[in-house]
């Protein structure tokens, strides 16, 4: 029951604030793992990661998280493999 409610409390903050709610919820979530990732990354190497719920591309550090799909907010990475082009997407619905 404590989870329903805890989620019932996050779709309505989401309704009401939107992308503000969900950055300051789960973007922080990223800044552990790149400082790890970044002491980790030889030469010529990008690291995607999943799980933080935040979608992020930065490419001077050679570092990509795919998001999440929550809360009628999608957030998720293409890669298009010819290219080498990662290109962060989000959308509502």
């Amino acid at each position: 029951m404590v989870v329903k409610i805890a989620h019932f409390n996050r779709q309505l903050l989401t309704n009401i604030f939107g992308r503000l709610f969900l950055s300051l919820r789960f973007a922080y979530r990223n800044i552990a793992t790149k400082e790890k990732a970044i002491k980790t990354i030889k030469d010529n190497e990008f690291i995607v990661v999943g799980h933080n719920h935040w979608a992020e591309v930065d490419e001077k550090n050679h570092f990509a998280c795919c998001g999440a799909i929550l809360y009628g907010f999608a957030q998720y990475l293409t890669i298009d493999l010819t290219s080498g082009k990662i290109t962060l997407h989000e959308e509502w619905y």
